[in-house]
């Protein structure tokens, strides 16, 4: 009898043991990750408790009991907290053995509820109180006598944590079954977590060093970092490259909270962010993630996928806590890039690129020494660029795979963007790719560029640097230029090629003028596009280029400048050689000559201010201004020869003056040049400071100025 009362006991235990396996399969399901679309399952609040255990009657029940056993399967289950700590409901079933002292002895089978608090003493330890109460059911093993009556425990104990399931503790328990028996039991237990436990992210924060969760602190619900693009890595230094949310699921509030990316071929350090605030249980958060790249990026020249470590660390009741997870994260080519925001294509326009500075120079080298002064230089710089990349053989070529038209109204899908080094080594591009190339090129020497968008094509705009009331004087035709905050910019089709410089700035005013009056324009400017979209450089230094024959560049750019000049001034021309003709009058045949010399006609301004002197050679203003056309060409002698002629027959004329101090000046006559200064100074004041170097003698010949640019400026004298 005595046996089949204690198998029937153990049967019990076993049977409650599946009823609760059971129960652990129904886990809940709380997200996703993004990257390798595992289920991330909460961590479980309710684990198995086994404790087998020794009972040791006390009071007047040692009278009639001796030393006997009991095996007590319970559930706890996590509420929260109570007075500060975790506190846990308890329900479970028991079987004692107790013999008697007249070799007789009880089984006491016992249902209960209960309650206890935990007190956490490390990552791994901690301390356990508790109590219950319920029902039992005693009888002896013969089956002679049985009974029924309320039953009451409470313990105390310690759990030691050997993994996030299992843990392996001690207690000591008051067990009174009242009415029969009364006793203490020491008791070795199994804690073991019910259901299956998340693993990386999704299993919530472990102590710094161990594999202990904290009753599951953080997990990870959805992990969302889109393909990445190589030419955007210093980008998302502060910008981010994903996010990722996050639940806490812990019982305390999660403070200091910080996330932190780190891929190892791709990144120097670690890049983490701090989370504003704290997480109570229950409560979550989308974090975004962020990551400072290297240049390595740009060696990815197809896409890749790569291994990503995401940490998590946060203070949970004063206990630093960490979880690590590695996901995947795709890179598309260094080349890729989404027309979301159009701004983007200004990372590709790299002009500290070093073939891009060397084309660049060679071309404005040349030009510059036969710049015409008074055509605006950023206008100059572009035409000279323009024509230099017609002679280098560049040539408009649409890619078949990756069409400007198509991609850039389709947001959010890769295109295939040339760096300027590789058009210039490829010699042929896209709108886009030549777009970028030319804007390089300009921003290189120093000439704002930007971004002109129209539905389906993108060309460039060039910076000239003048306010819009100084855009007539520069010659630059009404509606051929745009203005914005105040700045006067030029549009040039940069595809159209093979057709000279005018044809390709008509052209994108035209294409300018109709996109904005429909309100389908964009534009762009580089420099600004620049502080969100840093520039980026190819590694290496890239193929020798072989650039076109200076001579050929200047010839072409000689052209463009005569071409231009000659429809800007033709009306004007026109009108004073119809006024000429009609009249005689030297007053328009001085014009015409200033007209000619102003816009880099040397000839044909000395040929009109000679015919002037023929009908009548005191006329001061053609001789000042003959003597300024010798002055333009450096022929200083000729130059004061007109210069003095002017002093003789007007000696107090400013402009004489200052005419006879200049050349004296270049002559190095610095006696001669200071006497006519310190004269002009009493003159004409402001005329004097604008030239207030020819005070300074053989100082002023040497100062840091640019001397060039200022041998090019001269005052015309107009009647």
């Amino acid at each position: 009898m005595n046996r089949i009362m204690r198998t029937t006991g153990i049967a019990l235990v076993c049977a409650a043991f599946g009823a609760l396996c059971s129960v652990s399969a129904q886990t809940q399901v709380v997200g996703s990750s993004g990257a390798s679309a595992e289920k991330i399952v909460r961590p479980s609040p309710l684990s198995l408790v086994v404790r087998p255990g020794v009972d040791l009657p006390i009071g007047s029940t040692a009278q009639y009991f001796s030393l006997g056993g009991t095996v007590d399967v319970a559930l706890h289950y996590k509420l929260g907290k109570l007075l500060g700590l975790p506190a846990f409901a308890a329900g479970g079933i028991s079987y004692a053995y107790a013999p008697d002292q007249a070799s007789d002895s009880i089984s006491i089978a016992t249902a209960r509820v209960g309650a206890g608090l935990q007190f956490p003493l490390s990552p791994r330890f901690r301390f356990l109180a508790y109590g219950s109460g319920g029902y039992y059911f005693g009888t002896l093993n013969d089956f002679s006598l049985s009974s029924t009556n309320p039953y009451a425990d409470g313990g105390i104990g310690m759990e030691f944590s050997m993994t996030p399931t299992v843990s392996l503790g001690i207690t000591g328990v008051y067990r009174n079954y009242f009415g029969l028996y009364q006793g203490v039991s020491a008791a070795l237990g199994t804690t073991i977590a019910l259901g299956p436990q998340p693993q990386g992210a999704a299993a919530g924060f472990y102590p710094s060093g161990t594999i202990t969760p904290l009753s599951g602190a953080l997990s990870e619900t959805k992990l969302d970092v889109p393909p990445l693009f190589p030419v955007f890595y210093q980008y998302y230094d502060d910008h981010p490259v994903g996010t990722v949310d996050i639940r806490n699921t812990a019982d305390s509030t999660a403070n200091d909270i910080t996330a932190t990316v780190y891929i190892k071929q791709f990144m120097d350090n670690p890049k983490t962010v701090s989370l504003k605030g704290s997480l109570v249980p229950g409560a979550d958060e989308q974090v975004d993630l962020y990551a400072l790249f290297n240049d390595n990026v740009l060696s990815v020249t197809e896409g890749t996928k790569v291994s990503a470590q995401i940490t998590f660390d946060c203070t949970v009741d004063g206990q630093k806590y960490e979880d690590k997870s590695v996901e995947t994260i795709q890179f598309l080519n260094r080349n890729a890039m989404t027309w979301d925001d159009n701004r983007r294509a200004a990372a590709f326009v790299t002009a500290k690129d070093p073939q891009v500075l060397s084309f660049a120079k060679n071309v404005v080298g040349p030009i510059r020494d036969r710049e015409v002064h008074a055509l605006n230089a950023q206008l100059q710089t572009a035409m000279g660029i323009h024509d230099a990349l017609d002679l280098y053989g560049l040539n408009y070529v649409p890619d078949p795979t990756t069409p400007y038209v198509v991609f850039s109204k389709k947001q959010g899908v890769p295109d295939f963007l040339q760096f300027p080094r590789q058009t210039l080594q490829y010699k042929s591009g896209d709108c886009d790719d030549l777009s970028i190339l030319y804007s390089a090129l300009l921003e290189s020497v120093g000439v704002n560029a930007a971004f002109i968008t129209t539905p389906g094509h993108i060309f460039v705009a060039v910076d000239t640097g003048l306010a819009p009331d100084q855009a007539q004087n520069a010659l630059i035709p009404d509606g051929q230029f745009i203005v914005k905050n105040n700045e006067v910019w030029i549009p040039v089709e940069i595809t159209l090629r093979h057709k000279g410089f005018l044809a390709a700035w008509q052209t994108g005013a035209k294409e300018w003028n109709e996109a904005d009056q429909a309100g389908n324009a964009g534009f762009y400017p580089i420099e600004k596009a620049w502080s969100v979209y840093a520039p980026v450089g190819l590694p290496g230094s890239g193929p020798n280029l072989v650039f076109p024959a200076t001579g050929q560049v200047v010839a072409s750019y000689q052209a463009d400048v005569r071409k231009f000049i000659d429809q800007a001034i033709s009306p004007e021309v026109t009108r004073l050689r119809a006024q000429i003709a009609s009249s005689g009058s030297l007053s328009a045949m001085n014009h015409l000559g200033i007209l000619y010399a102003k816009y880099g006609q040397p000839d044909q301004a000395e040929a009109q201010f000679k015919q002037i002197l023929q009908k009548r050679s005191d006329y001061v203003p053609a001789v000042i201004n003959l003597g300024n056309v010798y002055f333009l060409q450096q022929d200083w002698q000729n130059a004061r020869k007109y210069y003095q002629q002017a002093s003789e027959l007007q000696p107090d004329n400013g402009r004489v003056v200052l005419a006879v101090a200049r050349v004296n000046q270049e002559l190095e006559n610095y006696g001669d040049a200071k006497r006519n200064y310190e004269k002009l100074k009493k003159i004409d004041p402001p005329l004097a400071k604008k030239y207030s170097y020819l005070a300074m003698g053989a100082a002023g010949a040497n100062r840091a100025a640019d001397v060039t640019a200022e041998q090019q400026q001269v005052e015309w004298e107009a009647e």
